[in-house]
């Protein structure tokens, strides 16, 4: 039975029925919208940590990827806000407080660390592993086609940057040791 034909049989119950019968189908909207707004917190935050990494980079092959990544994922956000907004859902605004520790973190590591580029280039691959990772656990469930394509896409683009940031890496020389 579907859930218009258990509304519709329903529609005479008392009003406490209707909302029981009704709930399951609000809390999977709900759901669906609170997976899309968390991607919509990480795709901010990748914005911010990349374009942060592009004014620390001493390299321009890395400022320039850096910078584009930062436009994919502010185009990434702008996209889940729209889909938000179809499911009927309100797109949050602004960064989660794991993530805002995280740009925290950004921020004394690469002071720590003399902002030098092996440093910025690890710590933006550790970031897109942890996007690839949150948009793997929204895709675990179940979405709207129209959301599962959007986060499919964006997933891939995803792991093409992660392939392009781990090449960065590969091609820089091995950290200097510290001596005692």
């Amino acid at each position: 039975m579907t859930q218009a034909s258990t509304m519709t049989r329903h529609r005479n119950a008392p009003h406490a029925i209707r909302r029981a019968v009704s709930a399951p189908a609000v809390d999977l909207d709900l759901e669906r919208i609170d997976a899309l707004n968390r991607l919509i917190d990480t795709c901010a935050d990748s914005a911010y940590g990349f374009a942060s990494c592009a004014d620390y980079s001493n390299i321009s092959r890395h400022r320039a990827l850096f910078r584009k990544r930062a436009q994919e994922c502010d185009t990434a956000r702008e996209q889940l806000h729209d889909l938000v907004q179809q499911l009927g859902g309100m797109p949050m605004r602004g960064g989660a407080a794991s993530d805002s520790l995280h740009r925290g973190w950004v921020a004394v590591h690469g002071t720590l660390c003399g902002l030098c580029d092996a440093s910025i280039v690890a710590e933006c691959e550790r970031g897109e592993s942890e996007t690839r990772e949150r948009y793997r656990q929204v895709l675990d469930q179940e979405l709207p086609a129209l959301a599962r394509t959007v986060v499919e896409r964006q997933l891939r683009q995803i792991e093409s940057s992660l392939r392009q940031i781990r090449s960065l890496r590969d091609a820089l020389p091995p950290p200097a040791r510290f001596r005692a």
